[in-house]
Order: structure tokens, then C-alpha cells, then sequence
């Protein structure tokens, strides 16, 4: 069994790269339980959200990264692209 958190972070981009989206939220959120605060997971799950065209789930990860780093610059382009898309 995968304890590991990065392992956990490498199988879900992993997935997400292959465009397997539920499998990549299911490593990324077993990653998130063991470190809720994980800026690179919050992140991520942003990202795959935003792929597959679920601006609002998108827009709460993000708001999260903000939360734990204001500076986060992906995060800050993504919240206003979102924005101006809705």
C-alpha cells in the first residue's frame, strides 16, 4: 500500500497526464488526508477540475492554495481566468 505522499502525488499527475481524471483525484485526495495543507495537491486537484470543465470545484481548490500562500502566482492567474470566464 502507497503511504507515501509523494508517490501519491507522482501516480495522480501521472494519471492526470494520461487524461485519467477520477483515478488522479483518488491519489490526490489520499494525498490531501495526509496533508490537507499540500500546497502542489491543492493545486493539482485545481487543475484537473478545471479540465474537465468544473470551474466552481476549480475555483475552491485554488481559493485554498491562496489561503495557505497568498503569493501563489498560478493559482492567483487561474482564480482570475476563472473568474472572467463565468
Amino acid at each position: 500500500m502507497m503511504d507515501d505522499i509523494k508517490e501519491l502525488i507522482e501516480e495522480g499527475k501521472f494519471y492526470f497526464l494520461n487524461q485519467k481524471y477520477n483515478e488522479a483525484l483518488q491519489y490526490l485526495n489520499k494525498a490531501l488526508e495526509k496533508d490537507p495543507a499540500n500546497i502542489e495537491v491543492l493545486y493539482t486537484i485545481g487543475i484537473i477540475y478545471e479540465s474537465i470543465n468544473n470551474p466552481d470545484k476549480a475555483l475552491e481548490y485554488f481559493k485554498k492554495v491562496i489561503k495557505i500562500d497568498p503569493q501563489h502566482e498560478d493559482a492567483i492567474i487561474h482564480i482570475h481566468s476563472i473568474s472572467e470566464n463565468q
